[in-house]
């Protein structure tokens, strides 16, 4: 990314971790704008799953960046793999939902999931509610390999993870401490029934 100074353009190298944010940003504000457009969410998956195709398409021609991303690979994304991997299936492993999100996030998931788009939001309970994270929670459960409603709500998980872990990156401390610092942050913090029962506070 190119950020422009008053004397030349310089080049700013993100870490691979502000890069996958970036690109998580990118990917939800595209669901979210393909949604705006009133389109059945299957056509909202196939938009985004072929423009995904002609992304990974285009950046096997970038080999070479594919090879020295691999090598910035660290300590820390093994560990927020790992660490997800173990939410994931404490997360597969409960299956509860908050009073909330039975009452009424869930009926805006099962509403994208059943292929309706957001105008069909005002026959459900409480339309008024923001449809994103529901939204969002029926389109990874739908592309998942694991056709079981958690699979949208791991998306979830790894949202809070890579929050985290791109906090403490930036702190001015030794990888040793930051990674310490990670998994005391995420021992104090986790929650499943706050932060992975469908709610969407």
């Amino acid at each position: 990314i190119f950020i422009l100074n008053t004397k030349y353009l310089r080049l700013i190298n993100f870490s691979f971790l502000e890069n996958l944010t970036f690109n998580i940003i990118i990917q939800i504000n595209f669901i979210l704008i393909l949604s705006l457009f009133d389109l059945r969410h299957e056509f909202i998956i196939k938009i985004y799953l072929y423009s995904y195709l002609i992304i990974f398409i285009l950046y096997l021609f970038k080999w070479k960046y594919f090879l020295e991303t691999i090598k910035k690979i660290n300590i820390n994304i093994m560990m927020l793999v790992l660490i997800s991997t173990i939410i994931s299936l404490d997360i597969a492993h409960n299956l509860t939902l908050s009073w909330d999100a039975e009452k009424f996030w869930f009926y805006k998931v099962l509403n994208f999931f059943n292929n309706n788009s957001i105008s069909n939001l005002v026959n459900l309970p409480n339309n008024f509610y923001p449809h994103l994270g529901t939204l969002l929670w029926a389109t990874y459960w739908k592309i998942s390999l694991i056709p079981n409603e958690y699979s949208g709500r791991i998306f979830f998980c790894f949202i809070y993870l890579l929050s985290i872990f791109l906090l403490v990156e930036n702190l001015k401390l030794n990888a040793v401490l930051k990674l310490i610092f990670s998994l005391l942050f995420i021992l104090l913090t986790y929650d499943y029934y706050l932060l992975f029962s469908g709610g969407q506070d």
